[in-house]
């Protein structure tokens, strides 16, 4: 009986742990949906597409309704109207579409799931700090990714918002897979295969994030040691984007899909000084302990995972040409709330060891000598 209520007091205090960031992120990115931030032009891109996919009127949008239709792959705007469709989302014809009703009304719902998708990537990030640097880190990463200011961009619909669950499930199993192998668990492999098709899947939405094979790719070899696996691992990661040029050349329009990627490369100026200002007057916390912490996973842990999942994407966002705004950065929120969960665990740690020793020294009893 002893036994029962101890095992029960932890999954009770277990339960807490993980509710309170899940909490916490809830209130963030479903309070207000529409109300902040502003709607941002790309949102209504990707609702138009979502739309007419719900309409049936195929994956890829015409270039008589937008210039650039294949600026991007199409899983994104697929996956948006599977969860539109679900929950009987219709768009509004009947009113004027300049009218703060109407504008409420085609937003709200498309925010609202961005913000369910913030509490997922929430969970995923603590599993990910949990099973990468123990539970506390996991808590303190998944309480900086539910509330720092940043975060608020996970609100927006937006394809670095859709595509964040898949890339950070694409890790998390990857990490469950080499625990599995550790423990001798069979059918670690199946969590491997798993991991590239939901790394397939980000990529389908979004070609950047093939910067991040080097990242998983990494896990992978570290984990289970052959190149069998890691090959296996790298089909799905290649086939799967791969249906996107496949599907242009099917549908004969090789000339139009060359030019929305090179209309992606070239457009506009870059602002990239720009936008990492502004991304430290908005979050300078975030962004100094995030890299401070990155140093010290680097440092003291001698784990590339830091350098790999940062500096690849960055040279990539840095050097390839096209816009860049500051919610291409939202790939990199997650390693920045656990390498800043890392370093507070880590130094909140050392001044509880200095204290404790203090108070012991305190403790111990006074010897007096007489000369």
């Amino acid at each position: 009986m002893i036994k029962f209520d101890v095992h029960k007091s932890k999954r009770i205090r277990y339960a807490l742990i993980v509710i309170i960031p899940i909490a916490l992120s809830a209130f963030t990115h479903l309070w207000n949906p529409i109300g902040f931030p502003t709607i941002y032009i790309d949102e209504d891109h990707y609702l138009r597409r979502a739309s007419q996919v719900m309409e049936g009127q195929g994956p890829q949008e015409s270039s008589t309704i937008y210039d650039h239709p294949y600026d991007h792959p199409y899983f994104g705007q697929i996956f948006l109207a599977s969860m539109l469709k679900l929950t009987d989302y219709k768009v509004p014809t009947e009113q004027s579409f300049e009218s703060p009703e109407s504008i409420q009304q085609l937003y709200t719902l498309p925010r609202l799931i961005m913000g369910v998708l913030a509490v997922i990537d929430t969970f995923l990030v603590y599993k990910i700090g949990e099973v990468w640097n123990g539970r506390k880190v996991g808590f303190v990463a998944a309480i900086l990714f539910a509330v720092m200011p940043l975060t608020w961009m996970l609100k927006m619909v937006l394809l670095d918002s859709l595509l964040l669950p898949f890339f950070l499930g694409s890790i998390l199993l990857v990490l469950y897979s080499g625990k599995m192998k550790k423990d001798k668990v069979p059918y670690s492999k199946i969590l491997v295969i798993l991991s590239g098709i939901t790394l397939g899947l980000a990529i389908f939405t979004k070609v950047p994030i093939i910067t991040f094979i080097p990242l998983i790719g990494y896990l992978i070899f570290k984990h289970q040691r052959s190149f069998k696996v890691l090959g296996i691992w790298l089909i799905p990661v290649l086939l799967i984007p791969l249906i996107w040029p496949a599907y242009i050349i099917y549908s004969g329009n090789f000339e139009n899909g060359l030019n929305g990627i090179l209309y992606q490369v070239e457009r506009g100026e870059r602002n990239f000084n720009d936008t990492l200002t502004f991304l430290l007057q908005a979050d300078p916390v975030l962004i100094i302990l995030g890299i401070a912490g990155g140093i010290a996973i680097t440092l003291i842990k001698r784990d590339l995972i830091f350098l790999l999942w940062v500096i690849p994407y960055f040279l990539f966002i840095a050097n390839v040409g096209g816009i860049v705004k500051y919610f291409h950065f939202i790939e990199l929120l997650p390693i920045f709330s656990i390498s800043a969960g890392f370093i507070i665990v880590m130094v909140s740690n050392k001044l509880s060891l200095i204290i404790k020793k203090r108070e012991g020294n305190n403790k111990l009893p006074k010897i007096i000598s007489i000369t």
